[in-house]
């Protein structure tokens, strides 16, 4: 039978086109098996050994080299030791605008003692590094910048980093608001969060910035742990009962007990600093304003009406700014209460300050009089343990008595009068005669400081309001303008320099009325009074040109230009968050 090879009509003679390519493709396949055989390496005795082959070896050039084998220099360098990643996320290149010209961060373990002189050679603090070490803390770290060298322990426990922090603060400092139980003095500032504790050592020339630097850098550190039992002020002999505690005296804000009352102590207190945004929101601005340092909120119970009571205890730092927000808050119609050092109510809330402290107790909405007096009774148990001195301020002499409206003294701690340059100025308004005006006064660092601001502020309100007049007195000097109000009269201000004060009138209709009491506080304050040393502790000036554009923005601070008037105040008397 015949195949399938055997059948001539099935397949015939090949032609010339089809030899021709099978040759090619027969060659080819020889060609690339004997270059295989050649390169691959299977017959490499054999090729080395004959000349020619090693010739034709190298005229293919097929390197020898694995396929997928990466160049070494094309490698990405190994991660640097995980503790110094820990440093450079502490310690970040630029956080913020206040961190600049880095060099890069370094760590340095406290295990044995060589490596605590690592540390000290390197230029951290002797003192804190035995300090750290003596807690058992794990690593420093360290990095310098423009404004100065921060350095980060990491004590491994939150009761330790609040030792090292307590430990590491100074006689006669002031708080910090930054981190937690921070605290800065003489170009050093220092706080703890968490784990860790932080200190700064300010550069030569930049102690006002300390704070600026310490604020970045707490910003990136989670804050958590106890609250740490605060010091008492012995020196104020005011007592609180406190049945859980004993009797204590008086010194940092708690959450007392109320006794002869249903009432319940919060059993839970929140904190927040650097999250402040998360309890009151939209008014966060306004605290920053005042360097708020934290605020604790509790909620006491009522369990027989089964109502609330939320209380809000900020820490203001200084009583100057605990003053200074709630005089911000207030309007003089609210109804006054005697509770701390100036209280008043709002439905069934309570709100006062005393000491570094503003507490608002706020009652249940819809309650009446029974609710309102347990808000009373609530607030006056916080106020007891708060230590207050009860010193007035010092511009509560210097500014006139005579016609002062009751309740409107008042404080602002930035952006005074609406000018990023003035800041801690204390002001008040006054009524003579049927007139309204206010008066304001502020003690700089010393003369020079006091007759730049003036300058600054001459130049600045000459280009948005009429210079009436400007005359030099003995000791400084003082210039008269006018503020039009379109549809309405005129207001007219003063202001004046003299030694290490400067000062004012201003948002008054009569003129002779604005120029001469703005005179007669002149004549009241000495050229040669000391200046004020915490001023230079304020918040930087800015260049010309950076504090001409924040001028642009605000405009003339005439009339409702200040923050501290009684139309900036209105919305705070409901006491909502």
């Amino acid at each position: 039978m015949p195949t399938f090879f055997s059948r001539r009509y099935m397949r015939g003679k090949p032609k010339p086109t089809e030899k021709r390519v099978g040759a090619f493709v027969l060659a080819l396949a020889l060609l690339i098996v004997g270059v295989f055989l050649l390169t691959g390496g299977l017959l490499n005795g054999i090729v080395n050994a004959s000349p020619v082959l090693k010739r034709a070896k190298g005229w293919f050039g097929i390197s020898e080299k694995p396929l997928f084998v990466a160049a070494p220099e094309n490698l990405p360098p190994p991660a640097p030791p995980r503790e110094l990643r820990v440093a450079e996320s502490l310690l970040p290149a630029a956080p913020g605008s206040e961190l600049s010209s880095p060099t890069g961060a370094k760590a340095f373990a406290l295990r044995r003692d060589a490596d605590a002189g690592a540390a000290r050679e390197a230029g951290v603090d002797a003192a804190l590094v035995e300090a750290v070490k003596g807690l058992n803390g794990r690593w420093i770290y360290t990095r310098a910048y423009e404004t100065g060298t921060a350095t980060i322990a990491d004590l491994g426990d939150v009761v330790a980093a609040a030792k090292a922090c307590d430990a590491r603060r100074p006689e006669g400092s002031r708080p910090l608001s930054a981190g937690r139980g921070g605290w800065q003095a003489d170009g050093r500032a220092g706080f703890w969060s968490g784990r860790y504790y932080t200190e700064i050592e300010a550069a030569a020339g930049q102690g006002a910035n300390v704070e600026a630097l310490a604020r970045s850098l707490a910003g990136l550190q989670l804050a958590y742990g106890p609250f740490p039992e605060e010091p008492a002020v012995t020196a104020v002999a005011e007592k609180s009962s406190d049945p859980v505690g004993g009797t204590r005296t008086s010194g940092a804000a708690r959450f007392a007990e109320v006794p002869g009352t249903s009432l319940v102590a919060p059993a839970r207190i929140e904190r927040y600093a650097e999250n402040l945004y998360e309890k009151i929101n939209g008014k966060e601005s306004a605290f920053r304003a005042f360097f708020v340092v934290d605020l604790k909120f509790g909620q006491y119970a009522d369990p027989e009406a089964q109502q609330s009571y939320d209380v809000y205890v900020y820490d203001m730092a200084a009583p100057a700014n605990a003053m200074g927000i709630y005089m911000s808050e207030r309007v003089p119609s609210a109804a006054a209460i005697e509770v701390g050092r100036d209280g008043y109510v709002s439905g069934t809330s309570v709100f006062f300050w005393k000491g570094q402290y503003y507490v608002n107790v706020l009652g249940p909405a819809e309650g009446g009089e029974p609710e309102l007096n347990n808000s009373k009774r609530i607030a006056a148990a916080i106020a007891e343990t708060i230590a207050d001195a009860g010193e007035p301020f010092w511009a509560e002499t210097v500014l006139p008595a005579e016609g002062r409206v009751p309740y409107t003294f008042s404080y602002q701690a930035t952006n005074a009068l609406g000018y990023e340059f003035l800041q801690r100025l204390y002001s008040a308004r006054y009524e003579i005669d049927g007139k309204k005006l206010q008066i304001y006064v502020t003690r700089a660092v010393d003369a020079a400081a006091a007759k730049s601001m003036f300058d600054r502020f001459a130049d600045s309100t000459a280009r948005y309001d009429k210079v009436v007049a400007r005359e030099s007195l003995a000791g400084g000097d003082l210039f008269v303008y006018e503020t039009p109000m379109p549809g309405r009269p005129s207001k007219f201000g003063a202001a004046f320099h003299k030694g290490p004060y400067f000062g004012g009138a201003y948002d008054g209709e009569d003129q002779q009325l604005v120029q001469s009491r703005a005179r007669a506080l002149f004549d009241t304050l000495s050229a040669d009074d000391p200046g004020d040393p915490e001023a230079a502790a304020a918040v930087k000036m800015e260049s010309d040109e950076e504090q001409d554009a924040g001028e642009d923005a605000s405009g003339s601070y005439g009339e409702g230009g200040y923050s501290g008037g009684e139309e900036s105040s209105e919305g705070g008397e409901s006491g909502e968050y």
